[in-house]
């Protein structure tokens, strides 16, 4: 930040310079010539009257028709104004029906008519005293131009440091906060008695984080609470259905397994919602995680032995025993709801694949099911989320399934990418880091 801003105050600084001498070349040089022209105009009146003087300042002139004078030089032509010529020199300006030139880029040059003599007074500024030859670095006026501003930048440096030093000392705190809010910690807020307008932007960020957690809290609420108040009702309907099917008539018995195969759903589903709501990152901080150092390869294979998905097959493509570090708790949910997942929407076979690609492992699960279109890749983690013909709910299950495996997978720095399986279903591929 110091640097670019450093960089545009001396940018600044040297176009507005550059601009000032282009813009104010112009003005500055006419002012220069008329003041020359003065110059000029007051040694011609002085010529006129003291022409006929045998004492006069100007009898060199006279009698030769040129005369150095002081840093000018003098000279009678016979010629008119409209016809004067000078090697070198370049018209400028008509003052006051005063032709001036410029000769060599440097001298001025003006001409006057003599009266009644078709001769003209010519007056010109002499090089050889007024502009002596130096380089550019020994020119006074380029010195000053550049000690000026060094001397501008000097002292704006101090003071724009301090300044800046403190604004970018806010700004990190105000990321500070919002990492930690990031990170869950929902009752972080920003430090308001700042100077504008970071302090603006800290009441914002505090009026976001504030409704955000009022949301949050009510949904964990709301999360925590409802699947054990559905418990209760449904563990009095499980006793009334059995209590009624000790009386019922054979044929009526599957209408009592039915209403035993509905608790039973609406009891996964409250604890997949309970499971969801605790694998929210505010309730897991990553210091309280359990990291253990796990050999991978072993674990995939007892986790899906465990399983026994209907359809699965488990390859491993690692040379020897490789040992990861993450909580086995949370990698039991990321690869069982995976696993799960493929298997039930799979038509004969799904493939899991654990193998190193050299910067992390890899967990690949595909089936040879219907697949998920791509504009549906991020929308499937959302909770209760379920696509439409190709899963429907004839599938079973609420949509709580990849949430939590998204969740779990989150909370270790996991990553999980969709795409389509070679086989023709989905593909979820889960990057796992390598211990550092």
């Amino acid at each position: 930040m110091f640097l670019r801003l450093y960089a545009g105050i001396i940018a600044a600084l040297i176009l507005a310079l550059y601009s000032f001498i282009t813009l104010g070349d112009g003005y500055m040089r006419r002012t220069e010539a008329s003041i020359f022209l003065n110059d000029g105009r007051f040694f011609f009146k002085q010529y006129l009257e003291e022409y006929e003087n045998p004492d006069s300042l100007y009898k060199e002139l006279i009698t030769s028709n040129k005369q150095k004078f002081y840093i000018f030089d003098l000279s009678l032509e016979k010629s008119t104004v409209e016809a004067f010529s000078c090697d070198e020199c370049e018209f400028l300006y008509e003052i006051d029906s005063s032709p001036v030139y410029l000769k060599d880029g440097q001298l001025y040059v003006t001409v006057f008519p003599l009266p009644d003599s078709g001769q003209l007074f010519v007056f010109s500024e002499n090089r050889d005293f007024f502009s002596p030859e130096v380089e550019w670095y020994q020119h006074t006026e380029n010195l000053f131009l550049m000690g000026l501003v060094l001397f501008v930048c000097l002292s704006l440096s101090l003071p724009v440091y301090i300044l800046l030093r403190k604004l970018q000392g806010q700004i990190k705190t105000l990321q500070h906060t919002q990492v930690e809010f990031g990170q869950g910690k929902l009752q972080v807020r920003a430090q308001t008695n700042i100077p504008e307008p970071v302090a603006s932007l800290a009441r914002s960020f505090n009026d976001m984080a504030s409704d955000i957690e009022t949301r949050v809290r009510q949904s964990q609420i709301f999360a925590h609470a409802i699947p054990h108040e559905i418990r209760t009702p449904l563990s009095r309907i499980q006793l009334a259905s059995d209590l009624a099917r000790l009386n019922a008539r054979k044929e009526e018995q599957p209408l009592f397994d039915d209403i035993d195969g509905y608790i039973d759903d609406v009891n996964g589903l409250a604890s997949d919602i309970i499971t969801l709501y605790r694998l929210a990152p505010e309730n897991n901080p990553q210091e309280l995680l359990n990291r253990e150092s796990v050999d991978i390869e072993r674990f995939f294979h007892k986790r899906l032995a465990a399983m026994a998905p209907e359809k699965g097959r488990f390859n491993s493509a690692l040379a020897d025993s490789k040992r990861a570090l993450f909580d086995r708790t949370l990698a039991r949910l990321v690869i069982d709801n995976l696993v799960k997942n493929a298997d039930k929407y799979a038509v004969e076979q799904v493939w899991v694949n654990l193998s190193d690609n050299g910067e992390q492992w890899q967990i690949d699960v595909e089936d040879d099911g219907p697949g998920i279109p791509e504009d549906k890749y991020d929308e499937i983690f959302y909770a209760f989320f379920r696509l439409d013909k190709s899963r429907t709910a004839s599938t079973g299950g609420f949509g709580l399934g990849l949430a939590i495996a998204g969740s779990a997978a989150g909370l270790q720095s996991w990553m999980i990418d969709v795409s389509d399986s070679q086989y023709g279903g989905a593909r979820f591929t889960v990057s796992i880091p390598k211990p550092v």
